[in-house]
């Protein structure tokens, strides 16, 4: 890769280098990659060097490279954090980056967040992945209940003490209640199920997501194991009899998760 990155008579070829690099995160960006590894090949120093030659092309030949300047960057700092690790608990063995990202809480950095999303096999619409916000201070009953117009069936809400708020909110009028939602067999039945939230790195259980995020008026009389903790997506349980949403990996590794609502807007 790196004499490919490094040619000076023709341009590298970025097909040929995006070959080579998924061949580096697959056979690198697991448990295969050791302090050892490292160590001995010296391929993290060689891929730095990649990434600067491609940083290089960037500046004379365009955006084209920066996808592949993003990924290589990513897997040196991600086997970075394997030797880290290691140096600072010698007596226990970092064989792979999932021995690092076990802590709770919001990731450190990229690569920590993409070796979550892949140890908990989540789609990778992102990748590298975009991090999650900050976390975010939920505060107090500020607002009042929506109010719904009997004509048009949106809700308006209440204006609050936060100005910046009020602006986010002014042309915020869903037409649906959360009820409604449910009842009506959006995400097939599957939004309250059991997850690993990529962002937060907590196993969630759909029954205390329920108890403390719905209203037990909004659900009752549902069968939970069909309209609200499906592993499955059931076509027939939506109201239009159509399979519709990206997956929570597709969500997190947007950058569209937040620490708060691990479930995503709906939650909120």
């Amino acid at each position: 890769m790196l004499k490919e990155a490094l040619k000076s008579s023709a341009p590298p070829s970025l097909e040929t280098l995006s070959d080579l690099m998924g061949t580096l995160e697959t056979e690198g960006g697991g448990s295969s990659m050791t302090v050892d590894v490292l160590a001995k090949t010296k391929i993290g120093v060689s891929l730095g060097k990649s990434v600067k030659a491609l940083k290089r092309h960037k500046r004379t030949d365009g955006d084209k490279w920066l996808p592949l300047i993003e990924r290589g960057t990513a897997l040196v700092s991600s086997w970075k954090m394997i030797a880290q690790a290691e140096q600072q608990n010698p007596t226990k063995r970092v064989s792979s980056l999932v021995d690092v990202c076990e802590r709770l809480g919001l990731p450190k950095n990229v690569s920590e967040y993409k070796a979550r999303l892949i140890k908990h096999k989540k789609e990778l619409y992102k990748n590298p992945p975009v991090m999650p916000l900050p976390s975010i201070p939920v505060e107090g009953k500020t607002y009042g209940l929506p109010k719904r117009d009997k004509k048009t069936g949106q809700f308006t809400f209440a204006k609050g003490l936060n100005a910046e708020a009020n602006l986010k909110i002014k042309d915020f009028h869903p037409n649906r209640s959360p009820e409604e939602v449910l009842r009506e067999g959006s995400f097939g039945g599957t939004y309250f199920r059991p997850i690993v939230s990529g962002v937060t790195n907590v196993r969630y259980k759909a029954k205390d997501v329920l108890n403390d995020t719905v209203d037990p008026e909004w659900i009752a009389g549902l069968d939970r194991k069909t309209m609200l903790t499906s592993a499955t997506y059931r076509t027939h349980v939506n109201k239009y009899g159509v399979k519709c949403g990206g997956s929570l990996g597709m969500w997190e590794s947007s950058g569209w998760i937040t620490d708060c609502d691990p479930y995503g807007w709906f939650q909120w």
